[in-house]
């Protein structure tokens, strides 16, 4: 059972780490200049959603990569 949530937890890093490329690739122009704004709005979006949920790890991936991004 411990290796069916471990598994589980994984698969859910993955999708949200395909999110998090999806937002970046959504908000990218022609030229490759990204839409801070909106990639901002959007990360801080699906933070407070996940944490609404209770999804307290997800939470944490989508504002550790918001921090990163705006921070670097």
């Amino acid at each position: 059972m411990s290796s069916e949530a471990e598994w589980n937890k994984k698969q859910q890093t993955m999708k949200t780490l395909e999110q998090i490329q999806k937002i970046l690739e959504t908000n990218k122009n022609e030229s490759g200049v990204y839409d801070t704004e909106a990639i901002d709005r959007e990360l801080m979006s699906y933070t407070i959603i996940s944490t609404q949920k209770e999804l307290f790890d997800i939470a944490k991936l989508f504002s550790d990569y918001r921090e990163k991004i705006f921070n670097y």
